[in-house]
């Protein structure tokens, strides 16, 4: 089952048991918090794993709000079969997930995966930074993520969520 936003997920996922919801969705994710002054463009995968978020400007029309496309988009940090341990984070095509911002590095930031469950995210040594929930984080200090963190990238934010957390904060199976 593949989603894209948080609405489908719902949408989807409504009448699953936490049993079922965490057999579905085994890895931890993403959501799009939102972008300053951006629209979310998805480009053509460049590789097998890769994800490409593009940005462009976009206003609404109704005293000219901006629209912040990529909030609720989920972005899954691994797919059912995958095998990784660090996920890499930037503008260019070589890393997994591709975030075309002039705001985000081409190398920009990693999440790595350790054996005990936990999920790491350090910074490359990014020119705009990274920020989690609003602290800057340099490399090469390291953040240890847990549920409801916001990271910034640029002009991105995500909030981090594992599949449990991620069920209870939507009220599913109420």
């Amino acid at each position: 089952m593949s989603v894209r936003t948080v609405s489908q997920l719902i949408a989807t996922s409504y009448t699953l048991t936490l049993a079922e919801f965490l057999d579905t969705y085994r890895d931890p994710m993403f959501i799009g918090v939102g972008i300053l002054d951006a629209m979310l463009l998805k480009h053509k995968d460049t590789r097998h794993n890769t994800l490409s978020l593009g940005l462009e400007a976009v206003e609404s029309g109704e005293g000219n709000a901006t629209r912040h496309h990529l909030m609720g988009f989920v972005v899954r940090l691994a797919g059912p079969e995958a095998e990784w341990d660090r996920l890499a984070i930037g503008r260019t095509s070589e890393n997994d997930i591709v975030i075309d911002d002039p705001a985000v590095s081409e190398f920009h930031a990693y999440i790595k995966r350790y054996d005990d469950g936990r999920f790491v995210l350090g910074d490359l040594g990014s020119t705009n930074g990274t920020q989690v929930n609003g602290a800057p984080l340099k490399a090469p200090q390291t953040h240890v993520l847990v549920d409801e963190d916001i990271v910034t990238l640029g002009r991105c934010s995500f909030q981090f969520f594992t599949p449990h957390a991620l069920y209870d904060y939507l009220g599913l199976g109420e």
